[in-house]
């Protein structure tokens, strides 16, 4: 049986958000128009289909997949040539090492992920060419390294590392196998690094991903079997980005399911020393997606159910909201050694306590925002919810900021950031804070990471509009 994932799986593009829903920032339920713009009498229009602005390169032994998740206009495939000028594959694998990864460092977890990739490159061939591909594509990006006869060169590697993900994917113990985790993950890495335009964040990147955490099960988190250290390692790097996909995109998780909260608990309970305060908090995210779903159910169904019961429901609402915002506080608390980026007296911070002091603060401007644009929750007699005074949010968003600046002073991955600079870009209302955003995530493109080049685009659109 083949699984369903990755690259060129055949997966087709979702319905995306009408501009209103995008302008307001909810999800868009229904046709058109959608039932947030029926109920508002709001003209309801789908944001303009861009067109590609490069051809898909697509190698020439690549055209028998006629399923493609990758968008493409009819005659924009282009062969690419027979022969490239050649580089030593040891050079593509010290640069990816020694550059790529110095540059990129996926906090704490780097060196398990370090150790897991170079334990598997010299056996999978799926996972040496993903890493050629990084580096070769890394190395035509880079000013100082610039080389176009790379820019080939890290399409074939990918063309050739996409080719056997394929041929293991139709196995049935595709999922045991670590190096189709890390290579599935190491080829979105290489979309993102290419798509300016965020296609490929979701329909590659998260959903492949979030397809490969979910085929393992949480069984691989009960099992304590030395085969199952890869897998766990490949879980905990990787979950952030599925956790993401969830906030941004205000979408289900199966992270939220009982057996992985269970699972998750239970290797807790026998590895507490790995519990970082950055792990205890990703633990509560899927809670935070859950309530901004419901909320935003309980918003498209205004006016059909009794008073009494939309009052009874918007407090229950509200009151699970601020018992989210208590295990905030909580959470604090016993991560109080997670010292002030503004403490110049304090120890520096590891990179995990800074990630997780970004998405802390994140979290606290994403659960004001489920409850803050609605009225149900902002106008009398609306019970108490868990919203922030403009104070209040102007510091978490300059908490953000300058954590942000601090990770990626630490060559920390952009990837992991998109979700905090999204949140702060929402809530930026000056110039200054405006203009630093923008930096941040330049910055996070300068490093390969193309699709930054979207955020800047949604957040440009969004202050322009407001």
């Amino acid at each position: 049986m083949t699984h369903i994932i990755g690259p060129f799986d055949g997966r087709k593009a979702r319905r995306k958000r009408c501009n209103r829903c995008v302008e307001r920032r909810i999800k868009c339920i229904g046709g058109i128009p959608c039932e947030n713009c029926r109920r508002t009498s709001y003209n309801c229009r789908l944001p303009a289909k861009k067109e590609l602005a490069t051809p898909v390169f697509v190698h020439r032994t690549q055209a028998g997949f006629a399923r493609t998740a990758i968008p493409q206009r009819k005659n924009t495939a282009v062969s690419l040539p027979h022969q490239v000028a050649s580089t030593p594959s040891d050079v593509y694998l010290e640069y990816f090492f020694s550059h790529f990864l110095y540059q990129n460092a996926f906090t704490s977890i780097s060196p398990q992920f370090a150790n897991s990739v170079i334990t598997l490159l010299h056996s999978s061939s799926e996972l040496h060419n993903a890493v050629e591909a990084i580096s070769a594509l890394h190395i035509s990006q880079s000013t100082s390294f610039l080389q176009e006869k790379d820019d080939p060169a890290a399409l074939q590697a990918y063309s050739r590392s996409v080719r056997s993900l394929q041929t293991k994917l139709e196995s049935e113990s595709a999922t045991r196998d670590p190096s189709v985790l890390w290579a599935t993950l190491l080829l979105g890495v290489f979309e993102l690094m290419r798509d300016p335009t965020g296609t490929n964040w979701l329909t590659h990147f998260l959903h492949g991903t979030s397809t490969m955490l979910r085929l393992l099960g949480p069984s691989v988190l009960i099992s304590h079997s030395g085969e199952n250290t890869h897998r766990q390692a490949f879980f905990f790097s990787a979950r952030i980005f599925e956790l993401s996909r969830a906030l941004i995109y205000t979408e289900h998780t199966f992270l939220a399911t009982t057996q992985w909260t269970t699972a998750i608990e239970a290797y807790w309970a026998v590895n507490p020393r790995l519990r970082t305060p950055k792990e205890a908090l990703l633990d509560m995210v899927p809670l935070f997606a859950s309530l901004g779903i419901r909320v935003l159910h309980f918003i498209s169904l205004a006016g059909s159910p009794a008073l009494y019961r939309r009052a009874c429901a918007a407090r229950t609402l509200a009151q699970e909201g601020l018992a989210l915002q208590q295990r905030l506080q909580q959470w604090v608390f016993r991560s109080s050694n997670i010292p002030s980026s503004t403490d110049a007296s304090a120890s520096a911070p590891d990179e995990d306590a800074l990630i997780a002091r970004a998405y802390y603060h994140a979290l606290s401007i994403y659960l004001d925002g489920i409850f803050s644009y609605h009225p149900p929750f902002t106008t009398p007699p609306a019970p108490q919810s868990p919203t922030l005074n403009p104070p209040t949010i102007q510091n978490h968003l300059a908490c953000i900021l300058s954590t942000c600046h601090q990770l990626l002073e630490r060559r920390c991955a952009g990837l992991v950031l998109f979700f905090p600079l999204r949140v702060a870009g929402a809530r930026a209302r000056d110039l200054h804070s405006r203009s630093e955003i923008m930096r941040l995530l330049g910055l996070i493109a300068q490093r390969g990471f193309s699709v930054a080049a979207s955020f800047i685009g949604d957040l440009e659109g969004l202050w322009a509009r407001s």
